[in-house]
C-alpha cells in the first residue's frame, strides 16, 4: 500500500477543486463514500492522518483540510443504529 511506501496521509491542495482531490485523504474518503470501511479509516489514523473537528471548507476556500465536522453525523449513525432501544 502507498502508506507503507511513505505516502503522506495528510496531503492536501491549497486550492479547492471539483475535479480532483483537494482535502486530506481521510476527509475525501469520508465525503465521497456512503459506507465506510472502518479498517481503512483506522489505517489512515495509524499512519498519522490528522483529524480536526472543524468544517474543511467555507465558500470554496480550504480552511481546514483535515476537518471532518461535516461527516461526524454519518460516522456515528451506525453506532446509534446498533445501540438504539427498540420501540414497543
Amino acid at each position: 500500500m502507498l502508506l507503507i511506501a511513505g505516502a503522506e496521509p495528510n496531503f492536501s491542495s491549497r486550492l479547492f477543486s471539483y475535479v480532483g482531490p483537494s482535502l486530506s485523504p481521510l476527509v475525501e474518503y469520508l465525503t465521497y463514500n456512503d459506507r465506510y470501511d472502518y479498517a481503512l479509516v483506522r489505517l489512515l489514523l495509524q499512519y498519522g492522518a490528522r483529524v480536526s473537528f472543524r468544517v474543511p471548507t467555507r465558500l470554496l476556500k480550504i480552511r481546514q483540510p483535515s476537518g471532518i465536522m461535516s461527516q461526524v453525523t454519518s460516522l456515528t449513525a451506525p453506532l446509534y443504529e446498533q445501540h438504539s432501544v427498540p420501540r414497543i
